[in-house]
């Protein structure tokens, strides 16, 4: 799924391409933007460089177009590099977002996987585990692979977005460390009050 504009020399006909990325491109990127920062709740500050200088190219497209001093190679170039800005910002929010769902769930796992039937808590399986992170995986690689390819950052979004979600699926099933911890300190201090009683009688 591809993406692509076109250069015209004509300047109403280049309006009409700028009008073009500031639709579905620019909601993409304002989209990815709000999404990155509210997973993260931190400034996605890539992407808004990369909307800020995507502006200051408009500016100078709308310049160079405007009427009585008309530059098309400047028009024209500049236009190539709004819609660069813009399609950098989709992907480095999408890519974002994703890598920090991961960490976060890095951060989550209990090493080893033992400690939640310690616990008493129902998870899926190392197996399991290990083949989610994998697809994961392999789904944000081909978005790497595709992160550069000029009109490709469907693809890249598409790749990103399915591995969050398998993220996502997968961090519902599973218990914060703090948890497991709880669970673990409890069982052990029933277990103990328990030899406690028992060894007094």
């Amino acid at each position: 799924m591809s993406f692509e504009i076109t250069l015209p020399d004509n300047p109403s006909e280049l309006r009409e391409e700028i009008m073009k990325l500031l639709g579905e491109p620019y909601q993409y990127a304002r989209a990815l933007l709000i999404h990155s920062e509210s997973i993260t709740l931190r400034r996605n500050w890539v992407a808004m460089y990369n909307l800020r200088d995507a502006f200051d190219h408009l500016r100078n497209v709308l310049f160079a177009i405007h009427q009585g001093n008309t530059d098309m190679v400047i028009a024209r170039r500049e236009t190539l590099e709004v819609y660069d800005h813009i399609r950098r910002a989709i992907v480095e929010s999408a890519q974002d977002t994703t890598e920090y769902l991961l960490y976060k769930l890095d951060e989550k796992l209990m090493n080893p996987h033992f400690l939640y039937k310690l616990a008493w808590i129902k998870v899926p399986s190392q197996i399991e585990i290990n083949e989610a992170i994998l697809s994961v995986k392999t789904k944000m690689e081909a978005g790497r692979q595709e992160k550069n390819k000029f009109y490709e950052w469907k693809n890249v979004v598409i790749n990103y977005k399915e591995a969050e979600d398998i993220i996502i699926e997968l961090d519902k099933k599973l218990p914060t460390r703090q948890e497991v911890y709880f669970r673990i300190a409890s069982i052990l201090s029933i277990l103990l009050a328990a030899y406690g009683i028992y060894i007094t009688n």
